[in-house]
């Protein structure tokens, strides 16, 4: 008796391509709607499974979105952007101990994924743990070295534990990258004056006023020195 080869699985390439477009044209019921039909019929389908997660956490429906990410996680144990946006949705939701343990697989699979040093860097920092802080900072600024304010965050780390050398090298990177930031600025006078160097301070002063002047926004910036201004203020108190 001829053995009759099993007809190979259904191909949902098309529904899957026309869901794809209709996340991108913001349809977003009628994708969803594709996703759950390919799933009822192949609840395994890698690409569906994806799209659906990346659909809930697009629209904020998290644990949704989390108990698709663990799915995916069981058919592919190695998927960053899992371990990432599981890590999101816990770090949201203040489950900071599962947040730090997705990420840092997120990490380990994908070293350059900017977000999960980001998000490490705050978990930490909340943990009182500012130099691991710094340390994951430090690592974003490498991957993304063009971005003043990473390196804003990062000298606002030093200048907390009052390394203002440190910080002072951190702020001269962001405002040679954007030298009308009125809070880089500022906060470089700050770093200046506190270690007693005056005329650098009174030069760093100078340009916070100028930027703030020129910016074509100056409502917008007159905000951001008071912000600055403030945060220098409460480091002062906590001293």
């Amino acid at each position: 008796v001829p053995v009759i080869p099993a007809a190979p699985p259904p191909s949902f390439d098309r529904e899957l391509e026309l869901a794809a477009n209709a996340v991108l044209s913001k349809e977003f019921a009628a994708a969803e709607k594709v996703y759950r039909k390919v799933l009822a019929a192949q609840p395994d389908n890698l690409q569906a499974n994806i799209g659906l997660a990346n659909l809930c956490f697009q629209l904020k429906k998290f644990p949704e979105a989390a108990q698709v990410y663990e799915k995916i996680l069981l058919l592919h144990p190695t998927s960053a952007k899992a371990h990432y946006n599981l890590g999101s949705i816990a770090f949201l939701q203040k489950d900071y101990e599962k947040a730090k343990e997705h990420l840092l697989r997120a990490l380990h699979i994908y070293p350059k994924l900017l977000g999960g040093y980001l998000i490490l860097a705050q978990i930490y920092q909340l943990g009182g743990c500012t130099m691991e802080s710094i340390k994951l900072l430090s690592k974003a600024v490498e991957l993304s070295p063009r971005n003043p304010v990473l390196y804003q965050k990062l000298a606002m780390l030093h200048i907390h534990i009052r390394q203002y050398r440190e910080a002072i090298a951190v702020l001269t990177r962001a405002v040679s990258l954007s030298p009308l930031d009125v809070e880089s600025n500022l906060l470089l006078a700050f770093c200046q004056y506190f270690t007693q160097n005056p005329t650098e301070a009174f030069i760093a002063m100078d340009a916070t006023l100028r930027a703030c002047a020129q910016s074509p926004q100056p409502d917008e910036s007159l905000k951001a020195l008071l912000q600055s201004y403030l945060f220098v203020k409460s480091t002062l108190e906590q001293a």
